[in-house]
């Protein structure tokens, strides 16, 4: 019997794993093999920030960010995924940094 393998994906894996980097085959294979991937909607934030970044330096078309949109997209709705509420989403980063 197969043991179950739950996940966390963690946003620079998810980030090599798209972008083809070292260990893309890897962390790919690993996530498909999981019962149950976990990920933070920070990773989604996080995914969308770095595709805008990439189209306004250049270094990524229109049409390869919206392909590795969609990837992520389609991965994303097979996992569960944390929420994490107030400020912290919406950029203000006061949850994180409050003391």
């Amino acid at each position: 019997p197969r043991t179950a393998l739950n996940l966390y994906a963690e946003s620079s894996a998810v980030l090599g794993w798209l972008l083809g980097e070292a260990r893309a085959d890897l962390v790919r294979h690993t996530l498909s093999r999981a019962e149950i991937v976990l990920a933070s909607d920070l990773t989604l934030v996080e995914w969308d920030r770095i595709l805008i970044r990439r189209q306004a330096a250049g270094t990524l078309s229109g049409a390869a960010a919206i392909r590795l949109h969609g990837d992520l997209g389609a991965a994303a709705r097979r996992w569960s995924i944390m929420r994490i509420e107030g400020d912290v989403v919406g950029g203000g980063g006061g949850l994180l940094f409050a003391g």
